[in-house]
């Protein structure tokens, strides 16, 4: 049976307080990007969000004690609040979203930088390990957790470490889980940056997963705060096929609408993904590279090109 792909695009920043100015700017980042998934952390809100802030998505909020982060997801992937999951002493909020017939849960989690110890962060990733064990007796095939955790590892290409990134690396290792993260930094400033928007996936999703990559392009009213310092937004596709609902069995050459394309994410996805093949495995016969290379162009172009 023929079949054809979906892609879910998905997008987490910190936001570092979400004023009604940063409401709308984000509304319209989601909207010309056509965001399924909204990760947000450092919301700094004293109460829950609206549930209808975000056109066509339900927001879900938690950890109203100044930082804060939350989940705007769009209402076909039928989301629904996991709510006794969450403790009231650590940042992190869960959903559960069909990604085709797949249940998969996802968490937005916070880490403060400012604690004077890891403990914040070990509080965390326990919360994260029940989580799991949660959707393992309850069929969920998958966990997405995306996280500012403000740990840092020359594992995922930052160019330092900190206690936290060893905290993080040694669970990563420990439960089988895998960590993404774009190769360059997520945090910038004026002076330099880091790596710190990180994230998990656990069990049957990992594959479904592409490289993330950061989205520049026009994003300085996502900065609140101080000129030239931020957070950037990382995207990331999900990706499942389903069967093709074309009634037809002619085979015509595909029209693409090159004008509408988005090449700058095109040419980002490509990138992404390309350098991380050759980053892997140091050895490719120009046979591989080259059907890889048509295969990340066919990926890409099925992303990007109506």
């Amino acid at each position: 049976m023929d079949s054809e792909t979906i892609h879910v695009p998905m997008c987490q920043i910190n936001i570092n307080g979400l004023s009604k100015h940063v409401q709308t700017a984000l509304d319209h980042f989601c909207e010309k990007r056509d965001i399924k998934i909204l990760a947000l952390q450092e919301v700094k809100q004293k109460e829950a969000l609206a549930t209808n802030m975000f056109s066509g998505k339900s927001t879900y909020s938690a950890g109203f004690n100044g930082l804060g982060v939350s989940l705007s997801v769009c209402n076909s992937l039928k989301p629904q609040h996991i709510l006794h999951l969450e403790n009231t002493e650590i940042n992190i909020v869960y959903v559960s979203v069909m990604m085709g017939a797949k249940p998969v849960l996802l968490a937005s989690a916070y880490c403060n930088p400012e604690a004077s110890s890891t403990l914040g962060l070990s509080k965390l990733l326990a919360n994260i390990k029940e989580a799991w064990k949660y959707c393992e007796r309850s069929n969920i095939v998958g966990m997405i957790v995306f996280g500012d955790f403000n740990a840092r590892s020359t594992t995922w290409a930052d160019s330092v470490d900190n206690p936290r990134g060893k905290i993080l690396k040694d669970f990563v290792g420990k439960e089988n889980c895998e960590l993404s993260a774009p190769d360059t930094n997520t945090f910038v400033t004026a002076t330099g940056g880091s790596i710190i928007d990180l994230c998990l996936t656990f069990g049957d999703v990992i594959s479904n997963i592409c490289q993330p990559w950061i989205d520049d392009v026009d994003v300085h009213e996502l900065f609140t705060g101080a000129p030239q310092r931020g957070h950037l937004p990382v995207i990331r596709h999900f990706s499942y096929k389903v069967p093709s609902t074309s009634q037809s069995k002619m085979h015509c050459r595909p029209v693409f609408n090159y004008n509408s394309a988005n090449w700058v994410h095109w040419s980002a996805y490509l990138d992404a993904v390309l350098q991380n093949y050759l980053a892997e495995t140091s050895q490719h016969s120009p046979e591989e590279m080259y059907e890889f290379f048509l295969e990340t162009v066919k990926e890409a172009s099925e992303m990007f090109i109506p």
